[in-house]
């Protein structure tokens, strides 16, 4: 697996932040919804603006920050020659308590909603290889071709 060069992130900032104690979820709206006016205005109105736009330009992809859009920060970014970290490559940093509680909490997470882990050997199984961003083994390789060729069969059949 190739190595990822991480980052350490100091959110010490967000301590003096309008937005502290808001749910999160006003900020990640959904496909469709808006962000509320009221919160547009705390975020100009933030004595931590600065900070919280130059964190979002360079650490999140997703979500409403320092008054930005995805799609602002985008646009920014590109003026400002700026690459994004990936998500996974940062780390949190914060109090010893925080981060006791953050990784209790991840730990008591069932991933993937409860389901088994796909086996190898299957074509789940090739798929869960690439998310994790592994060299696939040879029999998910073959589970994998084997599918799209039946797939490929299908699909000419059905032309006829």
């Amino acid at each position: 697996m190739p190595s990822i060069n991480k980052t350490t992130i100091d959110f010490t900032w967000r301590e003096e932040a309008l937005c502290k104690g808001v749910s999160t979820e006003l900020f990640f709206p959904t496909r469709g919804e808006i962000v509320s006016k009221e919160l547009k205005q705390m975020c100009l109105d933030c004595p931590v603006n600065n900070e919280c736009l130059d964190h979002a330009l360079r650490h999140e992809h997703y979500g409403f920050w320092a008054g930005t859009s995805e799609e602002q920060r985008i646009s920014i970014r590109k003026k400002l020659n700026i690459i994004c970290n990936k998500p996974e490559a940062i780390y949190w940093m914060g109090t010893r308590e925080e981060k006791a509680k953050t990784e209790a909490n991840r730990r008591d997470k069932i991933k993937g909603r409860g389901r088994k882990a796909a086996a190898c050997g299957t074509r789940s199984g090739y798929g869960a290889h690439l998310r994790k961003e592994e060299i696939p083994c040879d029999l998910c390789k073959q589970a994998q071709s084997k599918g799209v060729r039946k797939f490929n069969e299908a699909k000419k059949e059905s032309e006829y």
